[in-house]
């Protein structure tokens, strides 16, 4: 074993190095125990009173029972190891390492955690040898918590060891104190990665959702490669409400890039890119196109990569996921919506679009966005006074400065520049332009385009293409 090759390699460097030892109790105690290892401390080599004459003082002879009580654990006769570091306690108490060696070999013994802790009040391990111990004894969590608490306040604890402490108190259910001593932890891991994960943990069992986002943010930050957990902990914290959330929008590039098959992540985001618009639209689609070409079936992921597909003019694609989302939800009018709008934009499909209209106002003659989208069909149909009836209706529903209300402004805009009243155009496209801040992206490419030509048939007097 590993253990055993390691021990045989120290008896080759003292067997090599015993002539040059200069020091009486160095020569003595590593002769004594390189005879002990070879006899597995069977016979003489192993009486105590050797190893004791081996030492000059109490502290030398400490030092010496410590090698035999290491040797008595390797042939794992752990009662007579008990015995021997004990008398090293009573030759050299103010060692904290022999108390330590005392307590693991006590067997979970109260006077012996109880006089080691007297003697080292703020030693770490030995104060978590008392937790061990109270936790089995009592099992009262809120004396744990106190207990935390004064240590904590002590600052007398190092990370490492309250990690140790937090793990064995959440498998011993106790979560509520765990999570106390893995915040501490956390906070002070200067890079110890478990820490995180243990209040990850914790925070996870309590539902401690500002603990939990805190501890996947930080093993992120300290691990080499945090697990893709930690990443979906903060997608599924903070969800996908805020489109410039960068931890939200790291995590899913994170999250597509390492589990790249899974169709989830895509859909994710892909709506991510789609709400931050400008050049995230192209990624929107290909990160949409792939869940659905991976069987994604959710409406809005069809609803997304298909208005990506037109903010693009890739209407093709944008009529494919539209047919394929109505397929999926007969019925559903926002999806039909949206195809019937598609269909009307390009002369080849415009007829398909206005065959629809009926069937579109049937479902629900008091929805803006239907009015709207009836508005186009008959706008770009050259029917203009029936667009111009539609438009009304739907201002007259949709709340004012909403998307909806927008999008039906820039139409009525349109319908103006088309009938050659370019002033009025104008005038309705400059106060959209007064709130851009709060134009969509997909509508605002739009009403630049328009504002464009309304300008240019203005300055030179030209009519525009569509009356001449």
């Amino acid at each position: 074993s590993l253990v055993s090759g390691k021990i045989q390699n120290q008896r080759t460097i003292l067997r090599r190095n015993l002539p040059g030892f200069t020091s009486p109790f160095l020569r003595d105690c590593c002769r004594l125990w390189l005879d002990c290892h070879a006899a597995h401390c069977r016979g003489s080599v192993a009486d105590m009173a050797r190893w004791l004459a081996c030492g000059r003082d109490a502290q030398e002879q400490a030092i010496a029972l410590l090698q035999l009580t290491m040797l008595l654990c390797r042939e794992k006769d752990y009662s007579r190891a008990e015995e021997v570091v004990a008398r090293a306690v009573t030759l050299f108490p103010q060692s904290p390492l022999l108390w330590r060696a005392w307590v693991s070999l006590a067997g979970g013994r109260a006077e012996v955690i109880a006089a080691a802790r007297n003697a080292f009040p703020n030693d770490p391990e030995l104060w978590l040898a008392w937790l061990v111990m109270e936790v089995r004894r009592s099992g009262d969590e809120n004396n744990i918590r106190a207990s935390l608490g004064d240590v904590i306040a002590a600052e007398s604890v190092p990370a490492g060891t309250m990690t140790r402490a937090g793990d064995f108190l959440m498998r011993k259910g106790m979560a509520s104190a765990a999570l106390v001593a893995a915040k501490y932890a956390s906070a002070n891991a200067q890079g110890l990665v478990p820490a995180h994960f243990l209040l990850l943990r914790c925070a996870v069992v309590t539902n401690d959702r500002e603990s939990a986002l805190q501890a996947a943010k930080r093993a992120i930050d300290a691990a080499l490669e945090p697990p893709l957990f930690c990443y979906q902990v903060i997608v599924d914290l903070k969800g996908l409400a805020n489109p410039k959330d960068t931890d939200v929008y790291d995590a899913l590039k994170q999250l597509r890039r390492r589990d790249f098959t899974n169709s989830h992540w895509a859909e994710k985001l892909g709506y991510i890119y789609f709400q931050r618009g400008g050049m995230d639209i192209g990624n929107a689609l290909t990160e949409t196109s792939f869940a659905i070409d991976n069987g994604a079936t959710s409406k809005v992921t069809f609803v997304i990569a298909a208005e990506s597909a037109r903010l693009i003019r890739d209407y093709n694609r944008a009529v494919k996921y539209l047919r394929n989302g109505c397929a999926s939800y007969p019925g559903d009018v926002a999806l039909f919506n949206n195809l019937v709008y598609v269909l009307s934009l390009r002369p080849e499909t415009l007829s398909e679009a206005h065959s629809q209209v009926g069937q579109l106002l049937n479902m629900d003659t008091n929805n803006p966005s239907i009015l709207d989208t009836a508005a186009v069909v008959y706008l770009n149909s050259g029917e203009w006074e029936t667009a111009e009836k539609l438009l009304a209706q739907a201002l007259a529903l949709a709340p004012h400065h909403s998307p909806e209300w927008m999008a039906t402004k820039l139409h009525q805009a349109e319908l103006w520049f088309k009938r050659g009243a370019l002033k009025e155009s104008r005038a309705i496209l400059e106060d959209l332009g007064r709130n851009s801040q709060q134009i969509p992206d997909s509508l605002l490419y739009e009403v630049d385009t328009l504002r464009n030509q309304v300008s240019a048939a203005l300055d030179t007097g030209r009519k525009p293409a569509s009356l001449n």
